[in-house]
């Protein structure tokens, strides 16, 4: 990676990477992404982070040691807004495109909104993160009208759940409804947020993210920066499989 900056164009605008890179080298504890199963309550905030998780494993694929799927489904019977929000990230898992639209779009007339607390905070995440997948500019437009005055906060209700930076989600919702500027100034700030505190599936998805706006942008010159991007996220994920047996397990590169 820093190698391919270095050689950059414009390598300035990049040089935050190098920062996050280094952070998450020297970091051996985190999310055990891979190894989140067994059995939950429905409507808990377990099995809501097991959804987020779902949807993680979704964009990277699945692990080399850990290839099991997640056991997690939402209570279709539960009638809450927040998990109405997880019934449309699940339709979208589940390929109900078409159902998870209505639903997302049946959510936004909402009275409840915008987020009055972190459970519907979490809620605003998801239904961002269904709305990215699902490429509905409209849902986009609405939901960042509602995410925005949150870009600095982190999606988390305490610590039962946290679906990640609120600049990650707006920059996804940017780059769809075509702000593609604003959308790598938001997902440079979610790298850093994410960084911060050591969140390793969320500076992978926001390296991702990053590099599909870069791919987006269609300049020659980022070419080797998207795979190196790419290839970066792929390990920093593949790379972490979590604390097992109540120890460390250190970052090691994919087999």
């Amino acid at each position: 990676m820093e190698e391919t900056v270095k050689r950059h164009d414009h390598p300035e605008r990049f040089r935050h990477l190098l920062d996050a890179v280094v952070l998450m080298t020297q970091v051996s504890s985190g999310w055990a992404l891979w190894k989140c199963t067994g059995p939950h309550l429905k409507g808990s905030g377990a099995q809501r982070q097991l959804l987020v998780a779902r949807w993680i494993r979704s964009v990277f694929g699945p692990h080399p040691q850990h290839p099991q799927p997640l056991a997690v489904e939402t209570d279709r019977g539960l009638t809450h807004p927040g998990y109405r929000a997880d019934q449309c990230l699940q339709d979208v898992l589940d390929g109900q495109l078409g159902t998870a639209r209505l639903r997302l779009r049946g959510l936004l007339l909402e009275p409840t909104l915008p987020p009055g607390n972190d459970a519907e905070f979490h809620s605003l995440a998801v239904m961002a993160t269904a709305a990215a997948e699902l490429g509905d500019v409209t849902a986009a437009q609405q939901l960042y009208g509602l995410l925005s005055p949150l870009r600095h906060l982190m999606a988390c209700h305490g610590i039962q759940s946290f679906a990640g930076p609120a600049s990650y989600h707006l920059a996804r919702l940017a780059r769809i409804t075509h702000h593609v500027d604003e959308a790598e100034e938001l997902v440079t700030a979610s790298i850093n947020q994410a960084s911060a505190i050591s969140a390793r599936p969320w500076v992978a998805l926001a390296q991702r993210e990053l590099a599909v706006i870069l791919q987006s942008r269609g300049r020659p010159g980022d070419a080797r920066l998207i795979e190196a991007l790419l290839a970066e996220a792929t390990r920093l994920v593949h790379g972490y499989a979590g604390p097992a047996e109540g120890r460390d397990v250190p970052l090691t590169a994919p087999g």
